[in-house]
């Protein structure tokens, strides 16, 4: 099969996923200002993470435990992630119980990316024994998110049943920050970022994705 073929048959086994049962989390990756808020035709990813928990198909809500996007030289990115102290705000505001979000450690003033974030998901699962996980994202990140995971349950030595979801709508248009709040596009111009990303981490960097033959052999030993 040649990439082209992997990557529809990988995007068409993420696509359409619901959990039909509760699972033992829904986490949600850091993402820039005006990626994750409902409005602008956005139906918004906090507010999914809620919907879930609401009606009881998510147990508890895991998101990233360090507060903002931060430069190399330790300052902070003000149109990056605004940290886990505004999102526990935002998710209590939505009814969910402060103590039913969960978290790992800040590691402090670094440069933060998807990759710590699989990593954290991996070791709380592992910390707290899940098995099962929603993983919340909009849907230009599915890839490059779902190959993530797969890395993360290499390096943690722990592996979970991981159904992706998207929420219900997206605007292709609105302006969005993407990786590390740094350029800000309409969302259907960082697809072609997030697919360069995946093709440069597949082959260097501290966080190496697995091929989408991984990938695609692991979505479909789900069904």
């Amino acid at each position: 099969m040649n990439l082209p073929e992997l990557v529809h048959e990988c995007m068409c086994l993420m696509c359409g996923r619901y959990p039909g049962e509760p699972v033992d989390a829904a986490f949600i990756f850091g993402r820039a200002v005006h990626d994750y808020e409902r409005g602008y035709g956005d139906a918004g990813i906090l507010e999914l993470a809620a919907e879930l928990y609401e009606a009881g198909l998510a147990r508890c809500i895991a998101i990233p435990g360090w507060e903002g996007s931060f430069t190399r030289d330790g300052v902070r990115v003000p149109t990056g992630w605004p940290g886990k102290s505004e999102w526990i705000r935002r998710l209590v505001s939505l009814g969910v119980l402060t103590e039913s979000i969960k978290y790992g450690s800040d590691p402090g003033a670094v440069l933060r990316h998807t990759g710590h974030d699989s990593d954290e998901l991996v070791s709380l699962a592992k910390m707290h024994g899940w098995q099962t996980v929603v993983a919340l994202m909009n849907p230009h990140q599915l890839l490059r998110a779902m190959l993530g995971l797969l890395g993360s349950f290499q390096r943690c030595g722990y592996r979970l049943r991981v159904t992706p979801l998207c929420p219900q709508s997206v605007s292709w248009t609105k302006l969005v920050y993407g990786s590390q709040g740094a350029v800000e596009l309409p969302r259907s111009r960082h697809i072609r970022e997030e697919w360069n990303r995946v093709l440069t981490y597949q082959v260097q960097g501290d966080f190496p994705l697995p091929s989408l033959a991984e990938l695609r052999a692991y979505l479909l030993e789900k069904i």
